[in-house]
């Protein structure tokens, strides 16, 4: 009976002890974004990207992470220098989908089909239009959606104050807990 026990425990030890199994991820690919107009940012850590090449990323299963936004919003600006930073630090570049670039500004159909993938309501819209926030940080894990983050923290508001250090270091949290759980197999 006694060895059962050690066996049984030694079993347990075992297993809990095993790491987790993770995917692995897609670095981007293509053209380095421009993220100069976000005050200034220098990085090689984003990648442009079409609302056409989100849909097909989806459609092929891939595991990536796209950051939408554009350089005259308030909240984006306080978002992508963090956002850099997390990327930086996971070695895991991101895609960048500038909403105010003519080709995916244009393709309302497109963003409608994403803005739906992300479980946004467009009940009551007219034709032509779709609901959808900026700035989102969208994680796709083998073509499904693992994680959404959209705007900053709660309590921030973008048009009257930049994020305080405690929102900075909460955002960044955040942001470090979606990159990691990306790649986790569940």
């Amino acid at each position: 009976m006694k060895k059962i026990v050690i066996l049984l425990l030694f079993l347990l030890t075992v297993s809990g002890c095993q790491k987790e199994k993770l995917i692995e991820y897609q670095k981007p690919t293509g053209t380095i974004s421009d993220m100069s107009g976000y005050d200034g940012l220098a990085s090689e850590q984003f990648y442009d990207i079409t609302v056409a090449e989100v849909l097909e990323k989806i459609k092929n299963k891939e595991t990536f992470i796209v950051y939408f936004g554009y350089e005259d919003c308030p909240w984006c600006n306080c978002v992508v220098p963090i956002l850099n930073e997390v990327s930086i630090e996971n070695e895991m570049p991101i895609y960048y989908l500038d909403f105010h670039n003519d080709i995916n500004s244009e393709n309302y159909q497109g963003m409608k089909q994403i803005s739906e993938f992300c479980g946004n309501n467009q009940e009551g819209l007219e034709e032509g239009q779709f609901s959808f926030f900026f700035p989102t940080v969208m994680y796709v894990k083998i073509g499904q959606l693992y994680k959404i983050h959209v705007g900053t923290v709660s309590g921030h508001n973008g048009f009257e104050d930049p994020l305080s250090e405690k929102q900075k270091e909460r955002l960044k949290y955040q942001y470090n807990k979606e990159f990691e759980g990306l790649l986790i197999v569940e």
